[in-house]
C-alpha cells in the first residue's frame, strides 16, 4: 500500500470514528488544549513548530505529569488524549476522550504500527463496552514498544505484577514476537505489545493482524477489570475464581471476532458445524485449566462453540453481567444462573 493510500485510509477510518486520523488534527488538538490552559502555541495550524514544543516544555515544567516522550505525528494524539482525560474542559477538543485508553510508546516501534494502534485500539474498546454493556472501571493501558527492557519499565508503573514479574513477561513477549509483526500479553492493568526490531509492519502482519490480538488482550483485561481479581496464584485456582476454562477463552475469541468484523453469531451452516465435525470435547472436561491441559486445540474449540451457543440469542451482554456479578463476591455457579438464565448443568446436558 502506498504512502498516500495509508493516509488516505486512516483519513476515513478516523473520520467514521470521530477522532483525529493522524498527526496534524492531534497536533491541532494539542495547540488548542496548550492555548487553553495559558500556555502560547501559536495558530493551532496543525504543524508542530517552536512554539508548540516551546508551549507544551513550559506546561511540563508547570506541573511534571507529563512522561518526557518526543513530541511528533504519533504522541501528539497521545498527549491531546492525556490532557483530556486529566481536564475534562480539555475533551471537547477531541470527543472520544470518555474512552480513556492511554498508549506508552517504549522505544521506536515502526510509526504506522504505532499509529495503527492507537486508532484500532480505541475502536476495540468501543466494542468492549457496547457488546458487553459494560463500562470499564480504569483506564486501558497499552505499552509498545521494540525492546523488552524500556517496556518493562514503562510497564511496571502500570500494574500492580511485580517488577519481576514485569520484567520477565517482557522478556519472553520479545523473544516470541515473530519476526513478521508483534506479539501481545496481558498483565492486571496493562496490555503489553513488542515489535520485532527490524520488522516492516504491514509485510505480513497487517492492521487486521493487529485488531484480532487487540481482541483477545482486551477481553482479558475487561475481565479483569469486571472481576476485580488480580490473576494471583495457580492457573488452575484462577480459573476455579473466575469459571469454566470455555468460558474465559470463549470470551477472548468471540471478542477477537467481533473486533475483526465478523458479525456474531457466525455462519452457523459452515463454521460451527465444522467445529462439531472436528471432535469437540464436552465442555465439563474444560472447567478448569489442569484438566484442560491434553487437549489445547479442543479448548479452543468448545471454547468458541459453547460461548456461541450460550449467547447466540440473548448477544454477548449477559457475559458482561456474569464477570460483573463474580466481583460482587458470587460463586461461580451463582453468577452463571443470573446472568444467563440457566444452570452450568443444563448448558452441559446439550452436548455429548
Amino acid at each position: 500500500m502506498t504512502q498516500s493510500l495509508r493516509l488516505l485510509t486512516a483519513l476515513f477510518l478516523a473520520l467514521a470514528a470521530g477522532q483525529p486520523s493522524a498527526a496534524n488534527e492531534g497536533t491541532t488538538c494539542l495547540q488548542e488544549q496548550l492555548t487553553a490552559l495559558g500556555f502560547n502555541a501559536g495558530a493551532a495550524d496543525g504543524k508542530i513548530g517552536p512554539a508548540t514544543r516551546s508551549a507544551l516544555a513550559a506546561l511540563e515544567a508547570a506541573n511534571g505529569s507529563l512522561a518526557d516522550r518526543q513530541l511528533d505525528a504519533f504522541t501528539s494524539l497521545v498527549f491531546c488524549r492525556e490532557l483530556g482525560l486529566a481536564t475534562a474542559s480539555l475533551s471537547r477538543h477531541w470527543p472520544s476522550f470518555g474512552r480513556r485508553l492511554r498508549i506508552e510508546v517504549a522505544g521506536a516501534p515502526d510509526n504506522d504500527l504505532r499509529t495503527d494502534l492507537l486508532l484500532e485500539a480505541s475502536d476495540a474498546l468501543t466494542k468492549v463496552e457496547t457488546l458487553f454493556e459494560v463500562e470499564l472501571a480504569a483506564p486501558i493501558d497499552i505499552v509498545i514498544g521494540s525492546d523488552a527492557g524500556e517496556i518493562a519499565d514503562r510497564a511496571a508503573p502500570l500494574t500492580d505484577s511485580p517488577a519481576a514479574s514485569v520484567r520477565r513477561f517482557a522478556k519472553r513477549l520479545c523473544q516470541d514476537a515473530p519476526d513478521y509483526g508483534i506479539a501481545s500479553t496481558h498483565l492486571p492493568g496493562v496490555i503489553l505489545f513488542c515489535h520485532q526490531r527490524n520488522a516492516t509492519y504491514n509485510s505480513g502482519f497487517t492492521a487486521r493482524d493487529l485488531r484480532n490480538q487487540l481482541g483477545r488482550m482486551l477481553a482479558m483485561e475487561m475481565i479483569t477489570q469486571l472481576t476485580g481479581d488480580p490473576a494471583t496464584g495457580s492457573d488452575d485456582e484462577y480459573f476455579r475464581r473466575n469459571g469454566p476454562m470455555w468460558l474465559i477463552v470463549g470470551t477472548m475469541q468471540l471478542l477477537q471476532r467481533e473486533v475483526d468484523g465478523v458479525v456474531t453469531p457466525l455462519g452457523r451452516k459452515t463454521s460451527i458445524e465444522k467445529l462439531r465435525k472436528e471432535g469437540v470435547t464436552h465442555p465439563r472436561q474444560m472447567e478448569y485449566y489442569l484438566s484442560s491441559l491434553e487437549d489445547p486445540a479442543g479448548i479452543g474449540r468448545t471454547g468458541f462453540l459453547v460461548t456461541d451457543d450460550l449467547t447466540r440469542e440473548t448477544g454477548l451482554q449477559p457475559i458482561g453481567a456474569f464477570y460483573r456479578l463474580l466481583g460482587t463476591g458470587l460463586t461461580v455457579d451463582d453468577a452463571f444462573e443470573r446472568a444467563f438464565g440457566k444452570t452450568l448443568a443444563k448448558v452441559y446436558e446439550g452436548y455429548p
